[in-house]
Parts: structure tokens; sequence; C-alpha cells
């Protein structure tokens, strides 16, 4: 008995203090937001805006505050960094007469080529408004440097490096371990170039993806290399001899050489230079955090109101990540019932899903069109789904390395029929009607060539309403859709010489010419989904779901984990998929 008291005692004694350290965890993370939403930017003379190029890059900024905390502990910053936010910064930056510059430091950020140009973009205005950019690091990713070609000068650690070596992209082929393990995947889809049910059905790329593959990554390459060539002064044609040798292996004077960098030193040698710039060793550096929260340039007593809708990630039926389909089908209904939107701006960063969501979310973009300007910016991706519900938009943006098309449908559905008789297992029943038990019989393999039609033939319906979706939303026919349809995945580049895209441009494009069709002199933007307050927010991340991925991001890291969560959407997708193969990854 005294064994048993003692027991409990220690029980009720651990749970105590796991309350009581969890609760001033928690606490301490209020003060730390609370002391952090108290403080006030106070931009001074000769300020420099410093944009850290570490973390991932996402499309919109949202407080992680289990994140913040994480950083705190490991005395990192890492975190993502939100597009919007850079984008808006470096407009404030150039209006506002104090700061003098811009340092990009760091370069190690995960993002797309697409994202890289917008920034790129907007670094080239602030350039051509009188002041400098400089950017620094220890050493440079290729689409990092892609982004730091734009400065003034760039400076790479004395024992640095720096990527240059052209694109390539590699697929995880997994059916000769399903063969292993007895499951084998029966492909139901249309189009030829339709590669996202390759990984489960074939072990190396089939000729006619190799081909789409090939095309949409000398697509891209052309223009990283044009943009660099310009930048840097650098004839294509050398940089491309450059990428034949790959640059990660030489030295730094070879890159000074090359013209590739003009500078090697440490942070101090950094600091020297930036001071030179500004004209004093008395300037002051600015964050991003402190940048958010300069108000310049822009009017806040105007009535007219742009709203920007961001649809990233997978599109899904349910769930509470990605794009779902009933939510945001919801959000732009609203949208358009209501009168103080003047236009709306979709922005679409999805390699597609859920081919039902996205007919949701295509009536939905519809019905606001009825009624409002609708404008789609395409960020890294709009493919598949992602250019389903982006084709019925008055104008569609995108930027020459956007990956956009995929027009094509598919199913996928294991037979796990030879891993049952692996392991000693057999199924058995009875049923009213002839195909009463047809979701079984494809699970273990017993359907027959009818039902196999049959689900061939959904997927062809899919399919071309798909196509018809196209062909109304572009003002083409079906079977000019059909020609450049088959699945494949088209540069933004290309996709604008097809009519898949009406123009070449970023978010802050798509926006003016928002507001330029609905007749605005001034507006404001509003962004959807709204926010949760960064309360309900720590609550929420503090949950044991959210941190165990919090946690595997950070094992796992920015690859590895794409990889995984790819693996982890395959399991959850039900029903017809407009997608393309997500878990590709160009470098």
């Amino acid at each position: 008995m005294n064994s048993f008291l003692k027991n409990v005692l220690s029980t009720i004694v651990g749970l105590l203090v796991f309350s009581v350290v969890t609760t001033l965890l928690s606490m301490c993370v209020l003060v730390l937001f609370v002391v952090a939403a108290g403080q006030k930017p106070g931009l001074s003379q000769n300020s420099v805006y410093v944009i850290r190029l570490s973390g991932t890059l996402v499309e919109r900024a949202e407080d992680d505050p289990l994140a913040v905390l994480q950083a705190l502990i490991d005395g990192t910053d890492e975190q993502t960094l939100g597009l919007n936010e850079v984008l808006d910064n470096i407009r404030k930056a150039q209006q506002d007469p104090r700061i003098k510059g811009i340092v990009l430091k760091g370069g190690t950020l995960d993002a797309g080529y697409a994202s890289m140009r917008e920034i790129r973009n907007r670094l080239e205005e602030f350039r051509a408004s009188g002041k400098f950019v400089l950017a620094y690091a220890d050493n440079y990713t290729q689409s990092n440097y892609y982004l730091a070609s734009v400065a003034d000068e760039i400076m790479l650690n004395s024992q640095g490096t720096l990527s240059w070596q052209g694109l390539s992209t590699r697929i995880l082929f997994m059916s000769r371990a399903l063969d292993k393990l007895g499951v084998q995947m029966q492909v139901f889809k249309v189009g030829t170039f339709k590669s996202a049910v390759e990984p489960y059905v074939l072990d190396k790329m089939s000729e006619p993806n190799r081909e789409q593959y090939q095309t949409l990554l000398q697509d891209l390459w052309h223009n990283v290399r044009d943009d660099v060539s310009r930048s840097r002064n650098i004839p294509a044609t050398t940089l491309d001899s450059l990428a034949e040798i790959n640059m990660t292996f030489v030295t730094q004077s070879d890159l000074m050489a090359y013209r590739l960098i003009d500078r090697v030193g440490y942070v101090n040698d950094m600091e020297e230079l930036v001071a030179d710039y500004c004209g004093t060793d008395d300037y002051k550096t600015v964050s991003t955090d402190q940048m958010n929260g300069v108000c310049v340039g822009r009017s806040k007593k105007t009535s007219n109101v742009v709203a920007v809708v961001y649809a990233e990630g997978d599109i899904v039926d349910q769930g509470g990540g990605g794009i779902v389909g009933d939510k945001m089908a919801a959000q732009l209904i609203d949208l358009a019932e209501d009168d103080e939107t003047d236009a709306v701006v979709l922005r679409v960063n999805s390699p597609g899903g859920s081919a039902y969501a996205s007919e949701q979310i295509w009536n939905a973009v519809r019905l606001v069109k009825a009624k409002k300007p609708v404008v789609v910016s395409m960020s890294d991706y709009a493919a598949s789904g992602g250019y389903y519900i982006s084709c019925a938009a008055d104008r569609i943006l995108a930027q020459p390395t956007t990956l956009t098309g995929s027009i094509g449908i598919f199913g996928l559905v294991p037979n796990i029929g030879p891993l049952a008789d692996k392991i000693g297992l057999s199924f058995d029943g009875v049923s009213t009607h002839r195909h009463s038990g047809v979701e079984y019989d494809l699970l273990f393999g017993q359907a027959d060539g009818e039902e196999h039609q049959m689900i061939q033939a959904e997927v062809e319906r899919g399919y071309d309403l798909f196509v018809q979706r196209v062909a109304d939303g572009r003002g083409i026919s079906a079977d000019s859709v059909r020609q450049i349809a088959e699945g494949r995945v088209w540069s933004g580049e290309a996709a604008l010489s097809l009519g898949l895209v009406d123009s070449i441009g970023g978010l802050v494009d798509a926006i003016h010419i928002a507001a330029e069709m609905a007749d605005l002199g001034t507006y404001k933007i509003r962004q959807y989904p709204k926010q949760e307050d960064w309360t309900i927010r720590l609550v929420s991340s503090l949950g044991a779901h959210d941190s165990v991925e919090k946690m595997m991001q950070q094992q796992l890291g920015a690859e590895l984990y794409r990889l995984y969560e790819a693996l982890s959407q395959t399991r959850k997708k039900s029903g017809l998929q407009a997608v393309m193969p997500y878990e590709i990854v160009i470098k």
C-alpha cells in the first residue's frame, strides 16, 4: 500500500511540475511577444535595411510563436521569411529617405526561382531610385546567388563557396520497392505527360516526361542565366561555360577572376563597405521585423480595397493545411458579395490536388469575376489544379520561371492483393449488386475489365471538363487546349506564348492591374484568409501535432522534409487528382 501511495504521489507531483513548467514557458513566450509588440521602429538617418536570406521563403508571413521560441533557444535566425513582407518593405525602403541602401545577408534561403525573381525585380527598382544594394554570404546556393547578382557589389566570405552549375531535377521512383512489398499501383489517367503517377509504376522517367522536363529546365535556365548576364555584365555563353565547370569547387580568386563576385572578406569587411556606400560609419541597420512597422507611401484614408487572397499548397477536399476547397470557395464568394472590396487578386502557389476541390474554387472565382475584376498572380507553381483554379480569372500573370499548365487528370489505386497473399490474408464477402464492392475489388486486385473502364471513363470526363474550363476561361477552342494539355508542365515564358497566361509579372504587378481594371486611383490592400491572433496561434503551436511537425522540419531540413510531406500527402489523396509531381525539386 505504501508503495502504491508513493507511486500515486510521485505521479501527481510530476504532473504538477510539468504543468508549472508549461505555464511558465507559455508566460515567457507571452512576455516576449508583448515586449516585441510594444517596440516601435525608430528609423534613423543613414539606415540600412538588412534582409537575412536564411530559413524558408513563404508566400505570406505569419508569426509562429513556437518557431520564435525555438530560435531563441537555439540562438539561430532561421525562420520563415514572408515574400509579401519583403516586397512591401523594399517598396517602403525605396520611398523612405532615411534608408540609404539594402544589404542581402546570407545565401541559403530555401526559395523557388520565381519567388526570387519577384524580389530581384523589386531590388532593381530600388537601385534605379539611386540607392545601393550590397550582398554578403558565407556560402551562396545557386538560387540565392541569382538574387544576389542584382547587387552593386557581391562579397563572399574568404573561405566561402558559390554554386553556379546549371539546373537539375531528380525523381524518387518507388515501383520496385512496392513490388517487393506486394503492392501494385493501378493507374487511371489522361495525358501523355501526366507524370505524377510515374514514381509508383516505373523505375525511371518515361521519354515524354524526360522531354517535358528537359525543355522546362532549359526554359528556366535561360531566364536565370540571362538575368545574371545583364546584372553582372557577363556574356551568357560565358555563364554556360562556367556552369559546365561547376563553380562550387573553384577558388575564391577564380570566382573574382570570372567576375561572379567583386570581393572576398569577412563580416567586418562588409560593414566597412556599407559605411563607404553610406558615406559615414554612423549608420544603423534595420531588420525585417522593424521595417514591418514602418508606414510610408501608401494612403490609409481611401475606401478603395484590393483583396489579395493567398492560395498556397496542395488543393484538398478537407483538412487544416494547404488549400481547402470549401474554405477557399467560401472566402472568394464572401469577397464577391463584399461591397467594400473593389477587386480581387488570387495569389496561387500550388502544384494542384483534388479535382473536386479545384472545381469548387473555379466556380467561386467565376462568381467573383461576374461582379468585380479578378487577377491571378502565379508564384513558383500554378500547375494542374493550381491552373484549374486560375483559368477563369480576367487576367493571369506568371514569372518566366513559374511552373504551370499540367492540364490533366489521374486516379491512382493501390492493389494490395499480392501483399495480402504474402502475409497470409484472404478476403471474401457478399454484395447485393454486381459492382457494390468495387472499392474492395480494386484494393485487392479483384476488379474486372468493366470496372476499370468505368473508372477510366470518369477520369476522361474529368479531363474533358478541365479542358473545357480552360477553353472557356482563356477564350480559345477546346481542340486548341488539347494540343497544349496532355498533362504537360510549361514554364511561365512558354505559357505566355501558348496563351495560358496573359503577361509576365509578379504580385505587385497583379495588384496594380486589378486596381486599374477597377478604376481605382488610390487603394489599400487587404490580405485573406485573415490570420488568427498570435495568442491563438501560440496555443495552437504548442499542440502535440504542430510541435512534432515543426521538430521534423528542423531535424530533416527543407529538402528531406519536402519529400516526407509529399509521401504523407499521397496517403491522404482521394478521388480524382489534378496534380503535378510536387516532390520534384529543381536545383
